[in-house]
């Protein structure tokens, strides 16, 4: 069965990405708050691979 994905959740995703970056590009964060952000990455990135 083939899953559809609407234009808004694929463009709510990647902003969700494109926010995610662009937290980790900081400094001052610390290694919890690094790992945090790239867990929350990878869960939008495998959610993204479960809609093709």
């Amino acid at each position: 069965m083939e899953l559809m994905i609407s234009r808004g959740e694929l463009c709510s995703a990647l902003q969700e990405i494109d926010e995610i970056l662009a937290d980790v590009e900081q400094v001052d964060l610390d290694e919890d708050e690094q790992h945090e952000l790239l867990e929350r990455r990878a869960f939008v990135l495998r959610s993204l691979g479960q809609l093709r």
